[in-house]
Order: C-alpha cells, then structure tokens, then sequence
C-alpha cells in the first residue's frame, strides 16, 4: 500500500532540507512524526517547505511547532516555507497560523 504523504529529504553539508506533500492529517500523523524522527539531524539548519499538500490539520501543525521550538531552543536556524492552495491558506489563516509559513 503506497503511503497518503510524501516526505523527501536533501542533506546538505550545513543545511537540511525536509519537504512535505500530500496528506499531512491526523490519520497518518504517527508514521510522519516516526519518519521524521528517523531523518532529522537536529545540529543542522532545516528548511522545510509544503508542497501543494492534499490535506493538513492540526496535528501536522503541532508536529511542524515542536521541531521549529526544538530548533530556536537551540539556536539553530529553522525555516518554514510553503505552495498551498486557497483552501489550505484559509483553513492556517482561520487558526490562527496564517504567518507560521512563508506563503
């Protein structure tokens, strides 16, 4: 069965870069956070970035927060980045996460 979601990686010699497509919702936060997990190197800056996702929800939010304050805990540079769509903009605008990402 292929997965709902994509993340792809780029390790770079002082960077990382993570993206994220597809479903980033509740029903597969569990593997995201466990994929994550697995290709994340905290001593380097990160650059993540969606791509057009399908679908996002809170948790994919909480998940993005905690390594953003995992980052700026250790003063690491972190950036947040994105392509959404209109439906996607007004759903982190009307929480309250309209700024969390560079639209």
């Amino acid at each position: 069965m292929s997965k709902s979601f994509s993340i792809d990686i780029k390790q770079h010699d002082n960077e990382q870069e993570i993206i994220f497509s597809g479903e980033l919702i509740i029903n597969h936060i569990n593997a995201i956070k466990e994929e994550l997990m697995g290709l994340i190197d905290f001593a380097k800056p990160i650059n993540m970035r969606l791509i057009n996702p399908t679908g996002i929800d809170i948790t994919f939010i909480q998940i993005v927060l905690a390594i953003k304050k995992a980052y700026q805990d250790k003063g690491i540079n972190c950036k947040l980045q994105g392509t959404i769509n209109e439906e996607t903009f007004n759903l982190l605008a009307n929480s309250g996460f309209k700024d969390l990402f560079k639209l």
